[in-house]
């Protein structure tokens, strides 16, 4: 709660993909407890950094994303929140492209 979101936007990094390296952070000490660890995001921003986290680890077994963006243009829908915004999404591909590139992926819209 409260995070600032001025700390990755000075670092050039959006806040989903800072979420997803925290969560390949905890990814990482789960994996003590666990060998079989599947990851879920609901809403706009969490399903990117679910998205974000499967690709920089890809020892996640499956990676479900829920109430997804389903391109880029979404973030200017009513009722999508400022912290789902990609910085530079021309730069990286388009959400479909990027998703395909997740082992084990299930996307819900």
């Amino acid at each position: 709660s409260e995070f600032d979101l001025r700390f990755p936007v000075y670092a050039g990094r959006s806040v989903a993909f800072t979420g997803g390296w925290q969560i390949v952070r905890a990814f990482e000490a789960m994996r003590k407890y666990a060998s079989h660890i599947q990851i879920v995001g609901r809403g706009p921003m969490s399903s990117q950094a679910v998205m974000f986290a499967a690709l920089m680890e890809p020892k996640i077994v499956a990676t479900t994303g829920i109430d997804c963006l389903r391109s880029w243009d979404d973030v200017f829908r009513d009722g999508v929140p400022d912290i789902a915004v990609q910085p530079r999404a021309h730069l990286i591909g388009t959400l479909e492209n990027i998703r395909a590139k997740v082992k084990n992926g299930e996307w819900k819209f």
